[in-house]
């Protein structure tokens, strides 16, 4: 039997989380109270939950694996039912994964800081990568088509995975703690 793959991830990239953002007004909760550990809590929280949810997917049958970035495999045995993308039950019994941090500017900040370091880097490797916009430009204009080193990479049809590797993508946590420690 072949389970279904389904991937369960805890910030694979901040394009994801904004996909459909442009700028950051609103992005953040209002009701939350972020700081320079969210990410760090965010993460072990996260953590704690993946443990559990794939303890309770596999017994329901499904294959479930947690991979060291977080990403969980095979997370839904073959015909049951789901919720979220996930085993409604396991959802029911271990509840739904914990929100991640919302992107401030404090966060943008800091992974403005980190992007720039990764070009700098990908240009030490002999890659071409655009001038970056102003930080207030970028933090304030914010979203799924802001300037991102790798993206120009792939843009030139190059291997991203081996650019990655060369200079891999910032840190969300250090990002938070940058970002946060900026004046």
């Amino acid at each position: 039997m072949l389970a279904r793959r389904w991937f369960v991830a805890v910030l694979a990239t901040v394009t994801m989380i904004a996909g459909c953002q442009s700028g950051v007004s609103g992005s953040a909760s209002p009701s939350q109270n972020w700081g320079p550990d969210s990410y760090d809590n965010y993460q072990e929280s996260y953590a704690d939950w993946a443990a559990k949810y794939v303890v309770c997917a596999r017994e329901f049958g499904a294959a479930a694996i947690l991979h060291p970035d977080g990403t969980i495999t095979d997370a839904v045995a073959e015909g049951r039912p789901t919720k979220e993308l996930l085993d409604a039950d396991c959802i029911a019994e271990v509840g739904s994964p914990p929100e991640a941090p919302g992107l401030t500017p404090e966060f943008l900040s800091g992974l403005y800081v980190l992007f720039v370091e990764e070009a700098k880097c990908l240009r030490e490797h002999g890659y071409t990568i655009s001038e970056a916009p102003s930080q207030e430009d970028w933090v304030e204009n914010y979203g799924a088509a802001s300037w991102d080193p790798l993206v120009d990479v792939d843009h030139a049809g190059l291997d991203v995975s081996a650019a990655d590797a060369k200079c891999p993508q910032p840190d969300r946590a250090l990002a938070w703690r940058i970002g946060y420690s900026q004046p």
